[in-house]
């Protein structure tokens, strides 16, 4: 047996009091005179036994209430079967789930509530000194230092709800890492739903130091429709043209479904519709089409907005963001010949009116204004110099589009320096004949160019152009072929922008190609298709670089703030040079889905969408039993005791587990006895 406050043993010398009064009985006795007291002497001698005794008796029953007293402040108790020493020496480490799915009501009211108010409860079972750990799915370092209980309690307190979420695995790992140092008994609660997609435990390194107390709020299998993401089938967007927002939509529930979703784009600047109906545990792709008239920043959002059964509803909002230039900016480098021949590039973009066309010769071109362009068309350029090989390199690198006509002379080595890493190898030129046979239909290039294809079609005849040999290491893909098999434009993805390569030069003396019908879709789609690919949303959580297609500088004065909501600013990013541009560091800064604005020396410049994670969207839970066998899978069942919730709402009591099996009442009540016993002695004897 230990004391948990072994300082009021100091009161046990209060019996000297009855001790002392029972030696120093000072009791005044008055004379009586007998004539005859021989009669008397029996007596007397069997009165003064009879009442020394009654005098112990009392004494000892006195001493006893008093003893009895003193130890039931003490607060005695018995140490549970894994503590080591006493409560003094413990640790205590809470974890309480506070993901999304957590914020739904139960019976007895919200369970992150309930989670709360029950953590609280278990703090105050132990004593004053113990430190308290406290841990969420976010994983705050302010949590996870040593905590007096009342600072454990105020944190507890100011728990919310959290679009993060951490996995069982995860819980287990951090809480093992945090009190590896303490030499303490370890008490390690688990306050959470069980959620399948959060609660699947694997073999992991097990902490024989912890003892695992698992309070589990029963969530009910609910299902739920929800949507699971957004795309695009090109990588960019148009003015004034029909856009395709693919949705995709995910019904969990165990019944059919009809459903609405409605696109809204920068407050009802556009908006879209799309109806459904998806079968019970079943994924649905639904189309939306739409058009937008004017460039800038679009923030968008598709909602299911009608269904019948609300209780089915969670992550029905899905946020996405784009930018669409107003000019796409083109850059066409081409070398000077003796061979002077028109200029089919600036005859084409001339009547193109999202284009900003620039014509430079090679020689004189300004290296350092290359990367600020969208698409850049190099026309007949004979040696690709290792300065021009890096410069576009590196807009290969930001995203750029890079269209190459060779020259009818070109230096192959050069050439074959550039296209080696690709595995594209330039061969001597080919004089002999051919004409195009066959058009890559599948390719975005000629995606929705072509109402009817026909065998008779008139197509280009090449003259001269280069045998080209794929090597191991290519990825390159065939979108023009002529008929004797050879390729006439391939393309490749090149860093993280497009590389479009033809094998004849953009020369009449080598092809009709450049003014064939079939020159003005191909240069058009690629110029439609030149702009960087944007990231439609991040999510939270999970991705803490944004990128930007803005310019950015690290003494830009940058803030976010979010998209419709006051424009309140948020945070300020940090901000990681990233090529040309820049990405922002958000990190966790981010708690709620939306869109945001990125602002530039207090200017809107950019703009991104974060959404909640999707894995929480499966509303299925584990019960008590099913979460048995997880144990069993990752070796710690025999660390993990699991409660069941009082049907009332009653919190659980854990003063066994914080301090073993509590005497203090029993003691109390033998204080009474005692107390009972001398009354009776004093009145009976």
């Amino acid at each position: 047996m230990k004391f948990l406050y072994p300082e009021f043993l100091w009161a046990l010398s209060l019996i000297a009091i009855p001790i002392i009064i029972h030696l120093f009985n000072f009791r005044k006795f008055k004379k009586l005179y007998f004539s005859d007291i021989s009669l008397l002497k029996e007596v007397k001698e069997e009165t003064k036994n009879r009442s020394q005794l009654k005098h112990l008796l009392i004494l000892l029953s006195r001493i006893l209430a008093i003893s009895a007293l003193v130890l039931a402040f003490c607060y005695p108790f018995l140490p549970s079967h894994n503590q080591q020493g006493n409560n003094l020496e413990k640790t205590v480490s809470i974890y309480i789930d506070n993901s999304l799915s957590m914020d739904m009501k139960g019976a007895n009211g919200y369970f992150l509530d309930l989670a709360k108010n029950q953590a609280i409860h278990i703090a105050n079972q132990y004593n004053n000194d113990v430190k308290f750990h406290l841990l969420t799915n976010d994983f705050e370092a302010r949590h996870q230092r040593g905590l007096s209980k009342n600072e454990f309690i105020d944190l507890t307190s100011q728990i919310m709800p959290s679009s993060f979420q951490k996995d069982l695995n995860s819980i287990y790992t951090r809480q093992s890492e945090i009190l590896k140092d303490i030499n303490t008994q370890k008490d390690v609660y688990w306050l959470t739903d069980l959620q399948k997609t959060s609660s699947e435990l694997e073999l992991f390194k097990k902490d024989s130091t912890l003892s695992i107390y698992l309070i589990p709020y029963q969530n009910k299998d609910k299902g739920n429709i929800y949507i699971d993401s957004v795309w695009f089938d090109t990588p960019s967007r148009k003015l004034n043209q029909q856009e395709d927002l693919y949705v995709k939509v995910v019904n969990s529930s165990d019944e059919n479904i009809q459903f609405k979703i409605d696109l809204n784009i920068n407050n009802n600047e556009t908006k879209g519709l799309s109806n459904g109906n998806i079968n019970a545990n079943e994924e649905l792709i639904t189309k939306i089409t739409y058009m937008v008239k004017s460039p800038g920043l679009k923030h968008g959002n598709v909602k299911i907005s009608d269904y019948p059964n609300p209780n089915l509803i969670f992550d029905d909002t899905y946020y996405f963001s784009y930018f669409i230039k107003s000019e796409i900016k083109t850059l066409h480098l081409f070398q000077e010949t003796l061979e002077k021949n028109t200029n089919y590039f600036k005859s084409l973009y001339a009547t193109t009116p999202f284009v900003e066309f620039n014509s430079q010769s090679i020689d004189q071109a300004d290296y350092s204004a290359i990367q600020s362009h969208d698409l850049i068309i190099l026309d007949g350029i004979e040696n690709i110099t290792s300065g021009l090989r890096s410069i576009i390199n590196e807009c290969a690198e930001n995203g750029k589009t890079i269209v190459v006509y060779p020259g009818l002379n070109i230096n192959n080595s050069s050439y074959n320096e550039f296209y080696n890493p690709i595995g594209i190898f330039f061969n001597e030129i080919d004089t002999s004949t051919a004409e195009i046979a066959n058009l890559n239909l599948s390719h975005s290039i000629f995606r929705n160019v072509f109402e009817k294809v026909t065998k008779n079609m008139n197509l280009p005849v090449i003259h001269k152009k280069y045998n080209i040999d794929f090597l191991s290491n290519s990825v390159s893909t065939n979108i023009i072929t002529l008929n004797d098999l050879s390729p006439f434009m391939v393309y490749t993805e090149f860093k993280n922008g497009k590389l479009y390569s033809f094998t004849s030069p953009a020369n009449t003396s080598a092809s009709n190609f450049v003014s064939h019908a079939l020159f003005v879709p191909v240069m058009l789609r690629i110029t439609e298709l030149s702009g960087v690919e944007q990231q439609l949303s991040y999510t939270i959580g999970s991705d803490q670089l944004v990128n930007t297609n803005s310019m950015l500088n690290s003494s830009d004065e940058l803030a976010v703030n979010q998209f419709n909501k006051n424009q309140k600013v948020n945070f300020i990013p940090g901000y990681s040079k990233q090529g040309i541009n820049g990405a922002l560091i958000v990190k966790d800064q981010i708690k709620n889905d939306g869109n945001f604005n990125l602002l530039k020396d207090k200017v809107i410049n950019d703009g991104f969408s974060f959404n909640y994670n999707r894995i929480e969207s499966e509303m299925n839970f584990f019960n008590a039993n099913q979460f048995n066998h997880q144990l069993t899978r990752a070796g710690i069942k025999d660390q993990v005791k699991i409660y069941d919730l009082p049907p009332n709402g009653e919190y659980i009591d854990f003063k066994n587990e914080a301090l073993g099996i509590l005497y203090w009442k029993y003691f109390i009540v033998l204080t009474l006895v005692f107390l009972g016993l001398e009354i009776l002695l004093i009145r009976i004897l």
